[in-house]
């Protein structure tokens, strides 16, 4: 065989990201959330805000009154209070 590691280095090639645009447009996204006024806001806070602003978007619509209101997420919502308080 002329080329013995060609295939090789296609596969690599090929395995290569075609763009960043899904990562750039998370930390757009991330900078219009932290703004000045919430420039103190953890980066665990920063990453759950994220999550909930996503999961919005892409299941419900970006209308909160679609979420279902199951016992397993008001328990939820009362450790996540109580742990704030």
């Amino acid at each position: 065989m002329k080329f013995p590691s060609l295939g090789a280095v296609v596969k690599a090639a090929l395995a290569v990201s075609h763009g960043q645009g899904d990562v750039e447009r998370g930390l757009s996204s991330s900078g219009r959330t932290l703004t000045e006024d919430r420039a103190s806001m953890s980066e665990r806070t920063l990453n759950a805000y994220m999550v909930v602003k996503s999961a919005m978007s892409s299941c419900f619509n970006n209308k909160p009154a679609l979420v279902p209101m199951t016992k397993e997420i008001l328990t939820y919502a009362e450790a996540a209070s109580s742990k704030y308080k």
